[in-house]
């Protein structure tokens, strides 16, 4: 049986972390014009900051992070406080972080 020791669960953990943002960061950038204007550290900097937003409503799938990231993107950086009904929503115990992921993705597309 293999066993890693805690520092190296933790490199294999900012291993993940930085190329889920390098891979958001390209998919901002495919798919929004403006993105593609961004410098790219300033836009992996907003993708790893709104990933630790997303973490902090208790989101933590890849799929959910990127639902709030591209929300965020689409919305302003500070759509979760904005919003009284996102933050109703995201602060919310009597939802799963997937459906409340899920209603974040509706409602961002709703204001495309």
């Amino acid at each position: 049986m293999i066993v890693l020791r805690q520092e190296q669960v933790a490199a294999l953990r900012q291993v993940q972390v930085r190329s889920f943002h390098e891979r958001m960061a390209q998919y901002l950038r495919a798919r929004f014009p403006a993105a593609a204007r961004v410098p790219e550290g300033e836009l992996r900097a907003r993708v790893a900051m709104q990933t630790q937003r997303a973490e902090g409503y208790g989101l933590h799938s890849e799929k959910q992070v990127s639902q709030f990231v591209i929300a965020a993107w689409l919305r302003g950086p500070d759509f979760d406080t904005r919003h009284e009904e996102v933050q109703r929503v995201l602060l919310s115990s009597d939802r799963k972080p997937l459906q409340k992921a899920a209603w974040i993705e509706n409602w961002a597309r709703k204001y495309r």
